[in-house]
């Protein structure tokens, strides 16, 4: 199956992604009357949280990723049992669940530290002495 389109953009594989995390929504509706919070926890990082984040640094910034966060506010209203209108702020961080724009910067940040060798910092570019010199280009 190919994810990218014809015009490089990740819609298909946001719509594929959406499909497979919609079906975890509804195992999650199904499991929630019988199991613990605990174990709704691990489900959602078995099961929703590993599908979003394996290839999150590639289409955390398409602007179609905005239909899985709705996909992820909607799981983490299920497991705490509140209502759609009802914010999901608190629900996250009483959860202690990185929002998806948090985990993208986060994903981010451990790229570059794994990758370091591949950037250059101002100082290794520009010989000047700055505030910003360590900063990574």
């Amino acid at each position: 199956m190919l994810f990218v389109n014809n015009i490089i953009s990740w819609k298909t594989h946001v719509k594929c992604m959406k499909s497979k995390l919609g079906s975890v929504c509804y195992a999650m509706q199904s499991f929630k009357p019988y199991v613990s919070l605990n174990t709704l926890k691990m489900i959602y990082y078995f099961s929703f949280h590993s599908v979003m984040t394996c290839v999150l640094l590639l289409w955390g910034h398409s602007s179609d990723s905005i239909k899985n966060v709705r996909l992820c506010r909607k799981i983490i209203r299920i497991m705490m049992g509140c209502r759609n209108s009802d914010s999901c702020r608190k629900l996250f961080f009483n959860l202690e669940i990185l929002l998806l724009p948090s985990q993208y910067i986060l994903s981010l940040l451990l790229f570059m530290k794994r990758n370091r060798n591949q950037f250059l910092a101002n100082s290794e570019i520009y010989h000047i002495d700055t505030r910003q010199h360590t900063n990574f280009q």
